[in-house]
């Protein structure tokens, strides 16, 4: 058969803009408009690094540029925060829900404090696309000191994103995550089952814990799942 949607995706990419350097060589002036446009590093860059490029006044500022930016909002945004970074990224931008722990618990949270903020940017009709982090929230320690994280717990916040942006008619766009197509122990559970104490066998990471490449197809397929629902 040669129906394209067998053979081929389409994939839209984020990136925190973290190396100006690299940013900066993606970068390219519109000859019509004059105006900066990012063509070449993502569909969306991460605003997290964005401050430190103002700073320095570099080509790289997200703010000259009219390529989609992605802003992270956590528990202490309000709906009118929300807007403002909105309004500010446009002509578009992606919005991650990223919430931290809390006391009252991350489901409780998440269904008491995600919602507000999915009715007031829908409402206001603002071209987003939401997306779940559900993985720097859900970093922790063992006994031993090892920093790893629980497929449960990143299925579940994923499993919760869902269910909230279905209750609120808005379109779960995007997961956020760090993974290896490689046979890593970084993170707990998943089909893998992964334990604690198998941790050390091939912890390689340098930075945060990934989901090895099996942890990685159960999630996937389970995601699939959840947006054919």
């Amino acid at each position: 058969m040669h129906a394209p949607q067998l053979h081929q995706v389409d994939v839209w990419t984020s990136h925190e803009g973290l190396v100006l350097d690299y940013e900066e060589g993606l970068t390219r002036r519109d000859s019509l408009t004059g105006r900066l446009v990012r063509l070449l590093g993502a569909h969306a860059l991460d605003r997290r690094a964005h401050a430190a490029a103002g700073r320095r006044a570099r080509a790289s500022s997200s703010r000259a540029c009219t390529t989609r930016s992605a802003s992270r909002s956590g528990p202490t945004a309000t709906p009118r925060s929300v807007l403002e970074l909105c309004r500010e990224a446009e002509p578009g931008c992606a919005s991650r829900a990223a919430d931290a722990h809390r006391p009252d618990g991350r489901r409780a949270a998440r269904a008491r404090l995600l919602p507000p903020l999915l009715r007031a940017v829908r409402d206001a009709e603002q071209p987003v696309v939401w997306a779940c982090d559900p993985m720097h929230a859900n970093i922790f320690r063992t006994a031993s000191g090892i920093k790893t994280r629980s497929f449960d717990a990143i299925m579940d916040e994923v499993v919760a994103f869902f269910a909230v942006c279905r209750a609120e008619d808005v379109w779960p766009g995007g997961v956020h995550l760090e993974f290896t197509g490689e046979d890593v122990t970084e993170c707990l559970g998943g089909s893998a089952a992964v334990l604690e104490e198998e941790l050390t066998t091939r912890y390689e990471t340098l930075c945060d814990p990934r989901l090895n490449a099996r942890q990685s197809l159960d999630l996937a397929f389970r995601v699939a799942e959840l947006m054919r629902r």
